[in-house]
């Protein structure tokens, strides 16, 4: 936990290492008022008499009545403040008086001794993003509950705001900007965690994600055997009843989605509460404050792996009921067979049937429904104007006599889905699939406008034609890079080389105004964002000189900003703005002062959402 700095009653002042941290210094402040003494130093950010910190090291960390002279501390990877403070001042303009004494200071981001006889507060600033600031003094506004101080804080707003630090109460973002700004919100009962460099981000949106399959098989994943590293938590064996071999090789020629072989991972509704519980767990260590489980229902109540039922979305409302869940989550409910056929009277009865309410909406919502409109390329299943090697050009897996008729009823069913104002996810690989889709979602539109942002999944051939089509009707493209770095030589191997290099257009979707989401698709792949930046960065080849930064911003967006955007929500969640929800997460180093392939290799030190700590990697 590095070394917490307390203040009690009496002004006096220690320093008590209590282990080594990997997230910082963290500060406590009692809630006894603080009392000046003509020596006292200010603790740096902490609202405390007598606790003056710098980066080097400890010293001086006996108590006295008059609060301790130069007492610093460092050596979890963080300090108080850059030098300590001097005299005391406060950060900024001190009040006399009301809270704050004193004016000056010596070092960086501290905070003055309190006037005699009133509580210890901090200097006020303006803030970055328009919070008007306020003395967290008597008669003020609450106290900040979090602050995280000294590093660099990515708000991924529209202006691309960033700041030194950033502080939430109630659950919210209260303010972003430099240090000593964000220090005008510490007071008593504040927690501060130093930076020491570190980057926030908004916290990630993994908005293609399995999750209940994914707690049942982790560490395994469909492309790859044991994949339980990269700093994730919940490595543990996999749950009894798994069978198959995981390993890419095997999945080549094969569906990777098809379940039909496997034995149930998930026989009972305690395990499958278990196995949402235990995917919490994992993805809290990647910083994934909100996902997407896009398909449960009906349609999968009799599914090979017991992980798609309707029992799976009762159990989600059920963790939901009890606050259990250390996510948002988005439910698409699907009544057809999860990479399989669905007929269009089961998804209207589904449609008109759906169950939407929850205890907490804004922890779990369901939005609407998946459709599985065809297959992939390398199983000849993805409906395509192209040839494959046997002369076929795929089809649709929407049930129908024909292939008009098939065409028909996915039309249908995205019209009734739009008229009911449910969204709808379509899983669409072929380029004439996404057409369709395109055509129905405009048919729907003109017949009753609405912003339910509807997406296209996957969408490995969508043409630029139709690209441009989906961003005038406000579609979005969810796209899984890790898929098309590892899958491009099997689309290659049945359409070739050509259709291969230009499948998965991030970039181009990007240009052409499209909102792009990128997602793991896991248990495919592991759920890691950051592997996920580099694969889509590699796929999207070199950006031009000078470009690199704004490459990087554009992929946290798609993990951020873009889908809070499918979700509804980005009025609310996605990035680090005042009234926002505080969901975030701490990076070991600043992601745009690396290149994407660095990524994987920096460590995810909390995660946040709600303004709760759900991961520590000290404590981990």
């Amino acid at each position: 936990m590095g070394y917490s700095t307390y203040v009690d009653q009496n002004s006096q002042v220690g320093t008590s290492q209590v282990g080594t941290s990997r997230v910082g210094c963290e500060v406590d402040v009692k809630e006894e008022p603080v009392h000046a003494t003509p020596t006292g130093r200010g603790a740096s950010g902490a609202g405390a008499s007598g606790a003056g910190t710098s980066g080097a090291g400890t010293s001086g960390a006996g108590t006295s009545g008059a609060g301790t002279s130069g007492a610093g501390t460092s050596g979890a990877g963080a300090s108080e403040s850059g030098a300590g403070a001097s005299g005391a001042g406060t950060s900024g303009a001190g009040t006399s008086g009301a809270g704050t004494s004193g004016a000056g200071t010596s070092g960086a981001g501290t905070s003055g001794a309190g006037a005699s006889g009133a509580p210890q507060t901090v200097a006020t600033g303006i803030s970055a993003t328009g919070i008007s600031a306020t003395r967290a003094g008597a008669g003020a506004p609450a106290p900040a509950d979090l602050v995280l101080r000294g590093g660099v804080v990515h708000t991924l707003d529209t202006a691309e705001t960033t700041g030194e630090a950033v502080a939430i109460r109630g659950g919210r973002i209260l303010r972003v900007g430099t240090t000593a700004e964000v220090e005008a919100t510490i007071g008593h009962g504040t927690r501060v965690i130093d930076l020491d460099g570190r980057a926030v981000l908004p916290g990630i949106n993994d908005s293609h994600l399995h999750a209940t399959w994914l707690g049942a098989m982790w560490p395994r994943t469909v492309f790859g055997g044991d994949d339980a590293g990269g700093g994730a938590v919940g490595g543990d064996a996999p749950s009894a009843g798994y069978a198959g071999d995981t390993s890419a090789e095997s999945a080549l020629g094969s569906d990777p989605h098809d379940t039909s072989d496997s034995a149930p991972l998930l026989r009972t509704h305690e395990e499958r509460r278990a196995a949402i519980l235990r995917a919490g767990r994992l993805i809290a260590s990647l910083g994934i404050t909100s996902y997407t489980e896009p398909g449960l229902g009906p349609g999968e109540d009799g599914g090979a792996t017991g992980c798609f039922g309707q029992d799976v979305t009762d159990a989600y409302v059920e963790l939901d009921a009890e606050g259990a869940l250390t996510a948002r989550v988005t439910v698409l409910a699907l009544f057809g067979v999860l990479d399989g056929p669905s007929s269009l009277s089961a998804v209207l009865e589904g449609l008109g049937a759906l169950r939407r309410a929850t205890v907490r909406p804004e922890r779990l919502q369901v939005a609407g429904v998946k459709v599985f409109a065809d297959g992939i390329p390398p199983m000849l299943q993805a409906w395509t104007r192209h040839r494959y090697p046997d002369g076929s050009q795929g089809g649709l897996l929407v049930e129908g006599g024909s292939t008009d008729e098939r065409a028909g009823n996915l039309r249908a069913m995205i019209l009734e889905a739009n008229r009911l104002g449910l969204q709808i996810g379509v899983h669409a690989t072929g380029d004439r699939t996404i057409e369709a889709v395109v055509d129905a979602v405009a048919e729907a539109r003109d017949q009753v406008p609405t912003e339910l942002r509807h997406y296209v999944i996957h969408g490995d051939l969508v043409t630029p034609a139709v690209l441009a089509r989906m961003a005038g009707l406000g579609m979005g493209l969810n796209v899984q890079s890790g898929i098309a770095v590892r899958t491009a030589p099997w689309l290659a191997g049945v359409l070739g080389d050509d259709v291969a290099a230009s499948a998965w257009p991030i970039a181009a979707a990007q240009a052409a105004g499209v909102p792009v989401s990128l997602s793991s698709d896991a248990p495919i792949l592991p759920p890691d964002w950051r592997q996920g930046i580099a694969d889509a960065d590699a796929w999207m080849g070199a950006p031009a000189p000078g470009d690199e930064r704004a490459r990087m911003r554009a992929l946290l967006h798609a993990y951020t900003t873009v889908p809070a955007r499918q979700d509804g929500a980005e009025s609310w969640k996605g990035s680090l703005e005042p009234s926002k929800v505080a969901d975030l997460l701490v990076l070991g180093a600043d992601p745009l002062r690396l290149a994407p392939a660095e990524l994987p290799a920096v460590p995810v030190d909390l995660t946040v959402v709600d303004g709760a700590i759900v991961y520590d990697r000290a404590g981990a």
